[in-house]
């Protein structure tokens, strides 16, 4: 176990996931995937192509060997996309729907930190899970935030129901772009 975010953790490493999903619209980066995140946690790394509308994303599926209710990760984009989600419940844009997590909900200790070129640009939307539209305060548009990489840490929780859960992010309406998920940490 470690410590993280001032939260008593576990570093997830390839050994805690079941499996990795993606959708026939995006490309795993396999020499960036694996135990080479920092301190030698589980990353994966996608490529987006430019699709137009299709869907693109990419579901890590953890196991339940020990038991979680929260989850945190790191999430490094580039790239534009006018949808995507990030652990939306019934979400669509990649594979896993909402990967099992609870709708976001502050309240409930859910929150986005350490932001970079994404939520702390001034007018974005305060909206963390789940955009499709053209709109100005839509941080993945080029017109809005031409800016990469979009950098953020993002924490959960688990809908803790039998199902097998874990980092979701999709996209559509894309041009082309990456996704790094990393530093996941469950407790």
């Amino acid at each position: 176990m470690a410590t993280g975010y001032g939260i008593r953790s576990t570093l997830v490493t390839s050994d805690l996931v079941n499996q990795v999903l993606i959708n026939s619209n995006t490309t795993l980066e396999t020499a960036e995937t694996g135990n080479i995140g920092p301190n030698g946690g589980y990353q994966v790394k996608i490529s987006n192509g430019g699709h137009g509308c299709g869907n693109s994303g990419v579901f890590v599926e953890l196991l339940d060997t020990i038991p979680w209710a929260n989850i945190t990760y790191e999430v490094i984009i580039t790239g534009t996309a006018s949808c995507w989600v990030f652990n939306h419940p019934g979400g669509s844009y990649g594979p896993g729907g909402g990967g099992n997590i609870l709708a976001y909900n502050e309240a409930l200790g859910d929150r986005v930190s350490r932001p970079l070129n994404s939520w702390e640009i001034s007018g974005v939307s305060a909206v963390k899970t789940y955009a499709c539209d053209n709109n100005s305060d839509n941080f993945m548009r080029s017109q809005v935030n031409p800016n990469n990489p979009k950098t953020f840490f993002m924490q959960r929780r688990r809908d803790v129901n039998g199902s097998l859960a874990g980092p979701q992010h999709g996209r559509a309406c894309v041009s082309s772009g990456t996704a790094i998920i990393r530093n996941i940490r469950i407790w």
